[in-house]
């Protein structure tokens, strides 16, 4: 009898203790990315296929981007805890009431380039003058744009400005001069293509803006502040690891990309490790003068109404308080 009470009791310790053990329920995290799946987003894939969003106890829900979609009002809305956004549009929503902050930045460097036949004779912005270009209603390309003619004091309305779309064929077919591309995604498609093009990149021109802009409403980060610092510290585990170990990163992003091309993914992969590791700052680094010289270039332009603070726009806490690399 005595013998049976004590394999009870052992039994009954063994369950308490597996109770106060077992791992709680993953915190649910949902991500609005920027554009369709390809490796402009390799971190958060390396992250989820290596288990580090996992080891933080979240479950995260990856959300395709693409044409059409309002991915602002993905965070305003609550349909997301955080999205991939263009820094300029997130400005401008702050501007117009928007409780929202950005709490990283992955392309320290814009990809953005604008392109031109090697043949046109178009090899400098100034050439750009009574040319046909692609940019207009498209705010990363047309904020740039802009910039870089200020910049170089040449008036905008000397320059034909035309509609923005992604297919390389406008330009192929001569029906516009200049087109603004990624640098790791157009511009690729475009070589691999064979053409042979001139690029003209805003930063050679003054305009040093980023892009990428991980972001979350207020709400997020007052009330989840651990569950933020989770997240950031699994996806820039998973940013490393995919600049390091581009032949296993583009082994996950083909689980995921639209475009099955898995040379083209690592050549998008490639092209996107300087612009992201810059070598003199951590990744996901939030750039102030970056940041200042994009809140300028928005109100010069009469885009915002008034000058905002940067503490309004950035969150750097968070990103700060961990070891990213």
């Amino acid at each position: 009898m005595h013998k049976e009470k004590m394999v009870k009791a052992l039994c009954l310790v063994l369950i308490l203790l597996n109770a106060c053990t077992a791992k709680a329920e993953p915190d649910k995290v949902t991500v609005q990315l920027k554009w369709v799946h390809q490796a402009q987003f390799a971190g958060f894939y390396v992250a989820e296929e290596m288990g580090y969003f996992e080891d933080e106890n979240l479950d995260v829900e990856l959300i395709e981007g693409g044409p059409g979609i309002d991915i602002i009002h993905a965070v305003t809305s609550g349909e997301a805890d955080f999205a991939v956004a263009a820094p300029n549009e997130l400005i401008v929503e702050i501007a117009n009431g928007a409780d929202l902050k950005a709490i990283a930045t992955t392309y320290q460097i814009s990809p953005i380039v604008f392109v031109a036949m090697a043949d046109s004779g178009i090899s400098r912005p100034q050439d750009f003058v009574g040319k046909k270009v692609a940019a207009l209603n498209n705010s990363d390309y047309e904020l740039q744009l802009r910039a870089m003619m200020k910049f170089l004091d040449i008036d905008i309305n000397a320059i034909e400005l035309k509609e923005h779309g992604y297919s390389t064929e406008q330009l192929a077919s001569g029906e516009i001069d200049v087109h603004g591309f990624y640098a790791t995604g157009g511009l690729l498609r475009l070589q691999n293509a064979g053409y042979d093009v001139n690029l003209i990149y805003p930063g050679d021109y003054g305009v040093h803006f980023n892009t990428d802009a991980l972001i979350a409403a207020d709400s997020m980060l007052d009330s989840r502040p651990d569950v933020t610092t989770r997240f950031l510290r699994a996806l820039f585990r998973g940013w490393h690891d995919a600049l390091q170990n581009t032949d296993e990163s583009v082994q996950i992003i083909m689980h995921y990309a639209l475009e099955s091309d898995p040379n083209l993914q690592r050549e998008m992969l490639e092209a996107s490790i300087p612009l992201i590791s810059t070598g003199d700052r951590p990744i996901g680094t939030m750039d102030e003068a970056s940041w200042q010289a994009m809140h300028d270039a928005l109100l010069d332009q009469d885009i915002i109404a008034d000058p905002i603070p940067l503490d309004e726009i950035l969150s750097p806490t968070l990103i700060d308080s961990i070891e990213i690399e």
